[in-house]
């Protein structure tokens, strides 16, 4: 069980509480395994995912880079956000997105191989995923301080909220940027030395 008292472990001047960041990290890794191991009940989501994110193949590089960055942003912010709703959004983003990259992923696998999957993923999604697991750590750490409001009248939220957007465009909008240049200039670059 946790402490009722926060602690928090500095990132450049920035709280980040890191157990909430291991959490994270279980919820979502939990949801690759369900994914990966129930992948071919998910076939037709995966379909759809594809169907649905095609168009934007013929984008050109750098309005592909925004779409992709603004569509991290929204949702990774967000979710954050409804984080004050006892954290419960926060926790199905986290599982849901482990559950989608697991089914994508073994669907890529089978078709192209384990080193076309972690090449096509790990260049950008080394800082993507970081990006999501802090989100979502902010999140809970907004749900928490909810509950601790119920049975503590001296718990801020607005405070706890304000430090979590602070904390959210220090670490984690830096590393979307990133992420979204890497996808759209670097991985594309290396899937083709596969082919």
């Amino acid at each position: 069980m946790f402490s009722p008292q926060i602690s928090y472990m500095k990132l450049p001047t920035t709280p980040i509480r890191m157990s909430l960041v291991l959490i994270s990290s279980m919820i979502f890794f939990l949801g690759i395994f369900i994914g990966y191991s129930s992948a071919h009940s998910l076939k037709s989501l995966v379909e759809d995912l594809e169907h649905l994110f095609s168009p934007l193949t013929g984008f050109p590089p750098i309005m592909l880079t925004v779409v992709i960055l603004v569509n991290n942003f929204i949702k990774t912010f967000l979710f954050m956000l409804l984080g004050i709703l006892f954290a419960i959004p926060t926790v199905l983003f986290a599982l849901i997105n482990g559950v989608i990259l697991g089914a994508l992923g073994f669907f890529v696998a089978e078709e192209k191989g384990v080193l076309f999957l972690l090449t096509g993923l790990l260049p950008h999604g080394v800082f993507e995923i970081p990006a999501l697991l802090i989100s979502c750590a902010l999140g809970i750490g907004i749900g928490m301080s909810v509950v601790r409001r119920i049975h503590r009248k001296d718990v801020s939220i607005g405070s706890v909220v304000i430090s979590c957007i602070k904390a959210y465009f220090k670490i984690v909008m830096p590393l979307l940027v990133l992420a979204a240049f890497i996808e759209v200039y670097v991985t594309p670059l290396l899937l083709q030395q596969l082919l």
